[in-house]
């Protein structure tokens, strides 16, 4: 079994040997709120502390800078034609702006550019929520549509995609501890093997589990150690069923409560704080 020193050198090997691609996975996982947003903390303080204006300058500025969800907002609430005359201000205050800051990127003309500026300026919300309007002939019941629409949109995307991506990052992290290269193709290594539904419910049965042992007193915090390895597990063998990876995680982690010690310690202190120690420890014992 490796020491701390050993696995703390084993890590700087395999950072300095991939280092782009490990902190590229990490900040692509920080942005999707899947895992380390913490670390995205210091970097809004740094662009409140830069911008050196009060909350009240800035709610001008967001005011003035109106988007499409504003426009959005204004036909869901009833407002149409404010709603439409906002999109009008918004298209041609951009197409303005591109041409000043780059003429050749113009926003004017070409099928594209009316694509853009229709997503950007609000005007597809228009067409759509005017469509729908004019099919129920109820203002009440287009607005449930869209929030139902919209809840289904992030339950969907935290499935397939926010909670998936822990074990995408967890192949990475595996084939970079193995190989000299790692194509950037290994991103979607679950896609070509047509297991990406099938690892999507592991982790959603795994998500579950761990989330009925938060209502009692200390499983929250066993079971999350317990159930550790399953996106490694998962990340390493796609063909297992949800039962059979959560079994498999138990039993290698049983006995091994002592070595997360410093992660548990760590939480308690920085309790957005990446978990280095813990994920050494699985990445770096000997296999």
């Amino acid at each position: 079994m490796m020491t701390r020193k050993e696995m703390k050198k084993a890590a700087k090997r395999n950072l300095k040997r991939h280092y782009i691609l490990l902190v590229a996975v990490c900040l692509i996982a920080a942005f999707l709120n899947s895992e380390f947003s913490g670390s995205l903390n210091s970097l809004e303080l740094n662009v409140q502390e830069s911008s050196g204006g009060s909350s009240a300058d800035m709610g001008k500025v967001a005011g003035q800078q109106a988007g499409a969800m504003d426009v959005a907002r204004n036909l869901l609430e009833g407002r149409e034609k404010e709603g439409k005359e906002l999109s009008r201000k918004i298209e041609k205050r951009q197409i303005e702006q591109s041409k000043r800051e780059s003429p050749v990127l113009g926003r004017s003309r070409g099928v594209l550019a009316q694509a853009v500026n229709a997503v950007t300026s609000g005007s597809v919300f228009v067409t759509v929520i005017a469509a729908v309007n004019s099919l129920v002939k109820s203002q009440e019941i287009t607005l449930l549509i869209f929030i139902i629409l919209g809840m289904f949109l992030l339950i969907a995307f935290w499935y397939f995609v926010k909670n998936m991506y822990i074990v995408v990052s967890r192949r990475i992290f595996m084939e970079g501890r193995c190989y000299d290269a790692v194509p950037i193709q290994r991103f979607l290594f679950l896609l070509r093997l047509k297991k990406w539904m099938r690892a999507a419910w592991i982790m959603f049965v795994e998500f579950m589990y761990k989330f009925f042992w938060m209502f009692t007193i200390v499983g929250g915090i066993v079971k999350t150690f317990s159930y550790f390895l399953v996106p490694y597990i998962v990340a390493e063998n796609p063909d297992m069923t949800a039962r059979e990876a959560i079994t498999l995680s138990r039993r290698m982690m049983k006995g091994m409560g002592m070595f997360f010690v410093p992660s548990v310690l760590c939480r308690l202190v920085y309790p957005r704080h990446v978990d280095i120690w813990a994920h050494c420890r699985v990445l770096f014992q000997p296999v």
